[in-house]
């Protein structure tokens, strides 16, 4: 076997500041900006070490070209999406052999992408995929070769025959070892790369020089990788033939077993209705109407829910329960009351919105649309008439009137709960999910605990698909003592 006639003669220590830390900690604090110096000095240093056919090496490149030519390189491989990198590897290699120096002649690189480009298809990419992998360290092997028996040092003949094997050696063990230093012993790592490298090349064409032969693939090592490579395949082709009626009905079934089951949507939320009332402010005092089994609700919320439609759950819908004035006397004689007091005053509003209140409560929907109507026509800033004209609208189902209604009470009181939370009821009769979501996470913001606003939210998870968020609210809604969540947690 043929020995080279080059050296290399540098060690570890030598290299420290130069790779720790200008490659490694200047360039990483100039965000990479620094790297061509950083590598430029590394050149010089090992061409200070080389000897080459007992001749004494130089590099003569600097920083900045070196920047140019990776920064226009970089960019035409980044425009090209990796394609033109053989080509920027080869022009990178031809300015570094240009500048290396043995006995002040430059050296060649004859190497073109064209050629790489073909190299790197077979050894970085076919060979690589076709034996898993496992040829991937010899193609790197290869690719060190190409570079080298594509170079002439000082312009003489070169060939290259540094041994596979200590490569692998070399491989393994910096791996090693730089892990365990956390790369400290990268110094002493690219040493043991460059002794192997330069010891490999036999340079010139004098009497006493043996070149190595071309480094190439052997056939039968190469055919027996790819069938290494290729058995998994094969193993699994023999199965599928042997057996494709089991194997299909066992992932078909696996597939019909991992369905899940889809969770009921509502059709429609409950209602859970509570008009405001106000007191009496124009020319004739009105007697409030009254309701003998509840008490006044003025800024609170009614808990009287109706039960959800079966199979599945459907949101709570929070009406604010308006509270009469003084529950001493019946419907008939409340609503007598407010029309003789409107037949007297045309133009009292209160009275107006105290009759639209009690039609509602008595489930005449249109005579408290009529009402309303007026109360807002005589006094258009009351958010409690907005808000109640919203519900009218919510139980005609004419939810675009209802939620112009509640964009208005929202907009005279911001912190409207009940509004927001029959806003997005009314968003979630129309489809329009995800404004009924942000309703709702605006009334929690209000009030936290509310275990209605949690199950309703649910629902609207439940109507958009979205499982793990309906569970994580009905959960929360249950825990908060909500009757239809638990019962839904417990069916479910």
């Amino acid at each position: 076997m043929p020995r080279g006639n080059c050296e290399f003669k540098g060690t570890g220590g030598q290299y420290f500041v130069t790779i720790i830390i200008h490659l490694g900690l200047f360039t990483l604090l100039t965000l990479g900006i620094y790297a061509p110096w950083g590598l430029v000095r590394l050149f010089r240093l090992k061409a200070s070490h080389m000897v080459i056919n007992d001749q004494s090496v130089s590099f003569t490149g600097s920083g900045g070209q070196l920047f140019v030519i990776l920064l226009v390189n970089g960019l035409l491989t980044l425009l090209t999406l990796g394609f033109y990198l053989p080509w920027a590897l080869v022009r990178f290699f031809r300015w570094r052999a240009e500048h290396t120096l043995v006995n002040e002649k430059p050296s060649q690189f004859t190497g073109s992408g064209g050629g790489l480009f073909l190299f790197y298809l077979i050894h970085l990419f076919l060979l690589p995929m076709l034996t898993l992998g496992i040829y991937t360290i010899w193609g790197m092997y290869r690719l060190w070769a190409w570079k080298e028996e594509h170079s002439r040092y000082g312009g003489e003949t070169t060939s290259f025959g540094a041994g596979f094997g200590k490569f692998i050696w070399i491989s393994l063990i910096t791996s090693i070892l730089n892990a365990l230093t956390f790369s400290l012993f990268m110094p002493w790592s690219i040493c043991m790369i460059y002794r192997w490298q330069i010891g490999g090349l036999a340079v010139g064409d004098d009497p006493g020089t043996t070149h190595f032969p071309p480094v190439k693939n052997r056939a039968r090592y190469v055919i027996l990788l790819v069938l290494i490579g290729l058995l998994p395949f094969l193993a699994i082709g023999f199965i599928i033939k042997d057996a494709p009626r089991l194997y299909f009905n066992v992932i078909e079934e696996a597939i019909k077993t991992s369905r899940m089951t889809p969770l009921p949507i509502p059709a429609k939320p409950v209602l859970k209705i509570s008009p405001k009332e106000k007191k009496a402010t124009h020319h004739k005092k009105v007697q409030k109407p009254s309701s003998p089994a509840k008490k006044p609700v003025e800024k609170t919320r009614a808990s009287n829910k109706a039960s959800p439609p079966k199979p599945g759950p459907t949101p709570t819908k929070r009406v604010s329960e308006a509270s009469s004035v003084r529950e001493t006397q019946n419907d008939k004689e409340q609503l007598a009351q407010l029309n003789d007091t409107i037949k007297n005053d045309q133009r009292n509003e209160t009275a107006f919105f105290n009759r639209g209140w009690l039609h509602l409560k008595l489930g005449n929907l249109e005579q408290s649309l009529d009402d309303f109507n007026k109360s807002i026509e005589l006094k258009n800033e009351d958010a409690d008439a907005h808000y109640n004209r919203g519900l009218v609208h919510i139980r005609l189902e004419n939810y675009k009137s209802a939620i112009e209604d509640f964009n208005r009470a929202i907009e005279l009181d911001p912190t409207a709960v009940d509004a927001y939370c029959n806003r997005a009821n009314a968003y979630y009769e129309l489809g329009r999910y995800q404004e009924a979501l942000a309703d709702y996470q605006a009334a929690l913001r209000l009030t936290p605990k509310d275990a209605n606003l949690y199950y309703n939210r649910a629902v609207v998870h439940l109507a958009k698909g979205d499982r793990r968020a309906a569970m994580a609210d009905m959960n929360k809604a249950a825990g908060l003592g909500q009757v239809e969540a638990k019962a839904y947690l417990k069916s479910h």
